[in-house]
């Protein structure tokens, strides 16, 4: 995990606490998808990092392009980050924030990567028993990777789960190397 990762956790954890006390959890989500939306990229992130700009010209610009649009935690957020010069982190901080508050919430994600679609009737097996094994509700999303061939791969938070056909067949060709190894 980055140190960048680790920052943008920590400022999620407060500022989810904050919006917690406050009764705005979903609104303050809300907010960081617009702020990650105007600064994670583009000519707002270019301003975050702009070296002939003060802090003074950041906070004022930050402060006129998201004034009205964002409430006030999400407001003083972004003053601090600018403050700090950790402005460019507030797509990671949105992220992490989201997944903490699926976390507060009881709720999990998990991709699902195949070589082909998986039908609706897969999908709710597979969201059924990932949720079985989290303990928790399970937000399913599902990607593709011809490079798979067959099979599937599932990432649910640092549990990994590769019943892809290269994995498999990696595996049989482990196994019989070391039956191979011991007959000789």
């Amino acid at each position: 995990m980055s140190t960048e990762s680790v920052i943008a956790g920590k400022y999620a954890r407060a500022l989810l606490l904050l919006a917690q006390e406050e009764g705005r959890l979903n609104e303050v989500q809300g907010d960081l998808k617009l702020a990650s939306e105007m600064f994670g990229q583009g000519e707002g992130r270019e301003l975050l990092l702009h070296p002939r700009l003060s802090l003074e010209q950041k906070q004022t610009a930050v402060q006129n392009l998201v004034q009205g649009k964002v409430g006030a935690l999400t407001l003083s957020l972004l003053r601090l980050l600018v403050e700090k010069r950790r402005g460019v982190l507030v797509s990671e901080i949105a992220a992490a924030y989201a997944a903490e508050l699926r976390k507060l919430q009881g709720k999990q994600t998990a991709t699902v990567t195949s070589a082909v679609p998986l039908t609706e009737e897969q999908m709710k097996v597979l969201r059924e028993r990932l949720s079985a094994i989290a303990g928790a509700e399970v937000e399913l999303t599902q990607e593709q990777d011809p490079a798979l061939r067959g099979g599937a791969r599932i990432t649910m938070g640092d549990l990994v789960l590769d019943g892809s056909l290269g994995a498999r067949l990696a595996q049989l060709r482990k196994a019989l190397s070391a039956e191979n190894s011991r007959e000789n």
